[in-house]
């Protein structure tokens, strides 16, 4: 009985090291616009699918992004941004810090960093996580 729950403390562990932190030094910095992105991989572009996803997980997927853009859904824990001002929201981010969208208002205007997650398209956001307001 002993020597199960070690294993099991053991598989545990494991499982709980292999996840995503949000060590910004575990992941690359990306200079890339909303521009660059959208014309490369999102409804700007003219690449095949299957080009836009590879596209996506090379240069852009699990890289650190800052970009600026009004404030459209604040909640607590997240953030949509206008980024290009011209229709919906171009970006949906997920704060590091659970509390530091509290005091967003609709409208402003915010700059933030974060870790791209998932590509956007003609009707969805890109989407990000362990977001920080610079």
């Amino acid at each position: 009985m002993g020597k199960s729950k070690f294993i099991m403390l053991g598989i545990i562990s494991i499982f709980i090291s292999s996840g995503i932190s949000a060590d910004s030094s575990s992941y690359p910095n990306s200079r890339a616009t909303y521009d660059e992105v959208e014309s490369s991989v999102g409804c700007a572009s003219n690449y095949s699918k299957q080009k836009k996803e590879d596209i996506f997980r090379e240069k852009y997927k699990n890289h650190y992004m800052t970009w600026t853009g009004e404030v459209m859904l604040p909640e607590s824990a997240s953030v949509s941004l206008n980024v290009d001002r011209f229709g919906t929201q171009d970006l949906e981010v997920s704060f590091l810090d659970k509390k530091a969208g509290y005091d967003l208002e609709e409208g402003q205007i915010i700059t933030v960093r974060f870790l791209m997650t998932s590509v956007g398209g003609c009707f969805l956001p890109h989407r990000g996580r362990y977001a920080t307001v610079q």
